[in-house]
């Protein structure tokens, strides 16, 4: 469960794997998915809480900002691989580590905002680099 702006939230999306059509079964929703926000307004879902999964379809739009992500918490990716991402510091805060990424089949971009996971200096060019500097493992691709 997320707090955002002190209200509880689960955000979950619906993920492909049921039989659709009349009587079928549909998708499970995932907890915690990343999969929200528009391509020009972000939406802030926050860690605080400790030891969060999140989940990112790498086909779906993604604009968010993750704040009080630490050590036990991890992002889970589908439909793509590390190298697919893009990774830098935030221009406007070098302390905040941007993650983007633009889907060739669906077209669905993808923006994620970890707000003061990195320390003042360090390379984040690729996804080892952003892990070694920030310090832990945040991000996995399934």
């Amino acid at each position: 469960m997320l707090d955002i702006a002190g209200t509880p939230a689960v955000i979950g999306t619906v993920t492909p794997g049921g039989t659709g059509g009349t009587g079928g079964t549909g998708g499970t929703p995932l907890p915690n998915s990343l999969d929200i926000g528009t391509g020009t307004v972000a939406q802030t879902v926050s860690a605080a809480s400790g030891n969060i999964t999140f989940h990112d379809d790498a086909a779906a739009t993604s604009n968010v900002r993750i704040t009080g992500m630490s050590a036990g918490d991890t992002i889970v990716v589908t439909h793509a691989i590390a190298s697919d991402y893009n990774f830098s510091r935030d221009f406007q805060d070098t302390n905040d580590l941007v993650i983007t990424y633009t889907d060739s089949d669906t077209g669905a971009t993808n923006r994620i905002v970890i707000d003061e996971i990195l320390p003042t200096s360090g390379a984040v060019a690729t996804l080892s680099q952003a892990i070694a500097t920030a310090g832990f493992s945040f991000m996995t691709f399934a």
